[in-house]
């Protein structure tokens, strides 16, 4: 039966799916909205791009609702779960010109677009639906996915030019020096960019732990994803086996040598290595992980427990994806781990500012009740000097770790209170060099949190 798909133009991670379902179902359609009022939206930088080099765009209805009062998210609210709860229809409405109001909007998606007079399905059903059809006939959907991003076996052309790609990102190893294993580390960032799930973020001391344990003698390691501020870049120069290929998608090699599919060419660089190497794939959860285990490579996603949005990915392990969940017990950075714990309290996710403004808070609370001594530093010579911007760097370390700390209490204790202050007293004892340094020992994963993560990987090491 032909399915519409419903979209938000900031839901980009699922673009990657979608397109795979689309190759699987030719009569799907997506309904993409675009909202640049919403400061997720990539509806043009990811989402619509990527369908045009699947050549998928005249499958995609695209709406956009940038000018109109109306928010995606409320668009979103709407219309997720009338398919599943089989509601009502909404009422007709005539009007002429772009929809300007929820109930215009949902009589365009509902009564105009194929298959019409029917509600669409949320983009979430569509890992299930990939994971039913793969069921169904594994090679079949496997041989569609791959042939609608252009991977399967490579022409000599392609080959010569992702060796020469392979051959300068490698060339400090030497590709006779490649390991057999290749362990792909995922930096995901973008809840730090203000986009959503801030709890599934990565953190660059927790990549470093597993670079730490599998380059000096393991594995080949590559650090792929989000970069930010030279760290990946800075973790890959202190050994000769750890590739930094982090937002490969800016290197110009791709629209010099693959016009028009560059996407879908760095895809193809992952798959291509699996020809002489066992790749392996490991990252907090990301749409774009979902591509790796999609083209049939081994991929592990971790996710803290609870998550109550990635049930729904269990499905791919259902029909023998090789995209394998690692449920570790907190995120290894400290703004996942707030959000996270807002999670496990019931509370929903904060946003990026959400974090900013309690950390800003506490700051605030510290430079107005704990005297300016405790935020002095040495200057020359040992001397004490006072710098307010300093003192306020100090101030942040504090409050961060104050606000860590406060995590492993219960707020509906009686002794709440007290036990809160003593925490900001112990730390008042201590230089702004310990705590900073304690606060960057709270980075990174837990040690069982790791060892799961590197038994999953090495457990499907070629030998």
């Amino acid at each position: 039966m032909p399915e519409k798909i419903f979209q938000g133009g900031y839901m980009s991670g699922d673009s990657y799916s979608a397109s795979a379902y689309l190759a699987i179902e030719p009569n799907a359609r997506i309904i993409l909205v675009k909202d640049t009022k919403e400061t997720q939206d990539k509806t043009d930088q990811v989402s619509m791009k990527f369908y045009r080099e699947c050549g998928l765009a005249g499958r995609v209805d695209l709406i956009d609702i940038s000018g109109a009062a109306i928010k995606v998210k409320e668009l979103w609210t709407a219309v997720k779960d009338n398919y599943k709860e089989r509601a009502p229809a909404p009422t007709k409405q005539t009007f002429v010109g772009a929809p300007t109001t929820t109930g215009q909007l949902l009589s365009r998606i509902y009564y105009d677009i194929v298959p019409k007079n029917s509600w669409p399905r949320a983009i979430t059903a569509v890992t299930g639906l990939l994971a039913n059809a793969f069921e169904t006939d594994y090679g079949d959907s496997a041989k569609k996915v791959a042939d609608l991003w252009k991977i399967g076996k490579f022409d000599t052309d392609t080959k010569f030019a992702l060796w020469e790609y392979a051959g300068t990102r490698f060339a400090k190893t030497g590709v006779d020096n490649i390991r057999n294993n290749i362990v792909v580390i995922w930096s995901r960032q973008s809840g730090k960019k203000g986009g959503a799930h801030v709890e599934l973020d990565s953190s660059y001391a927790g990549i470093k732990q597993i670079v730490d344990y599998f380059a000096p003698a393991k594995a080949t390691v590559i650090l792929a994803g989000d970069e930010r501020n030279g760290k990946l870049a800075a973790l890959a120069a202190g050994s000769t086996q750890v590739v930094n290929c982090a937002e490969m998608w800016k290197d110009k090699f791709w629209t010099d040598h693959f016009a028009g599919v560059p996407v879908l060419a760095q895809l193809a660089f992952f798959k291509f290595l699996e020809e002489g190497f066992k790749v392996i794939h490991v990252g907090m959860r990301s749409g774009m992980l979902e591509t790796m285990g999609l083209l049939g490579m081994t991929t592990f996603y971790l996710e803290p427990a609870e998550c109550p949005s990635g049930s729904r990915m269990m499905a791919f392990s259902r029909a023998n994806i090789p995209y394998t969940r690692v449920q570790i017990q907190a995120p290894p950075g400290l703004t996942a781990w707030d959000a996270q714990t807002s999670i496990e309290s019931g509370i929903p996710a904060p946003s990026l500012n959400g974090w900013h403004n309690k950390l800003s808070g506490q700051v605030d609370f510290l430079m107005r009740n704990v005297s300016y001594r405790d935020f002095y530093y040495s200057g020359p010579r040992g001397r004490r000097v006072f710098h307010q911007g300093q003192a306020e760097r100090d101030a942040e370390i504090y409050a961060k770790a104050k606000i860590m700390l406060e995590k492993s209490l219960n707020p509906r204790a009686p002794d709440f209170k007290a036990a809160r202050d003593k925490i900001l007293e112990d730390l008042l004892k201590k230089s702004p060099d310990t705590v900073k340094a304690e606060l960057k020992a709270m980075r990174g994963f837990y040690q069982t949190d790791l060892n799961k993560i590197t038994r999953a990987i090495e457990s499907q090491f070629r030998t």
